[in-house]
């Protein structure tokens, strides 16, 4: 018995957590580099979608190698391309 212009109600309400990680990707790109970094820290989904999904491209790691250690290393990493440049000008 709604009256004519009245809403029915909503069987469901939508949060944060109901948006799809495309919405997030979105969202997270508004921020800079340690909004972002706080954000991860914020719940498992957004550390995953920061970190485990095609958005971690957004960031870039430059390394020197003479410098960081990183032909030393041992480490494992993972979605990290390298690219290598003998250039000393770079």
């Amino acid at each position: 018995m709604s009256s004519q212009g009245e809403r029915p109600p909503r069987s469901a309400k939508t949060t944060i957590h109901s948006l799809p990680e495309e919405v997030m990707c979105m969202i997270f790109d508004w921020l800079d580099i340690y909004g972002v970094k706080f954000a991860s820290l914020t719940c498992h989904r957004w550390n995953n979608i920061i970190f485990m999904s095609n958005y971690v491209s957004r960031f870039k790691l430059k390394l020197d190698r003479n410098k960081d250690g990183v032909t030393k290393s041992k480490r494992c990493y993972r979605n990290v391309v390298w690219f290598i440049n003998d250039q000393d000008s770079l």
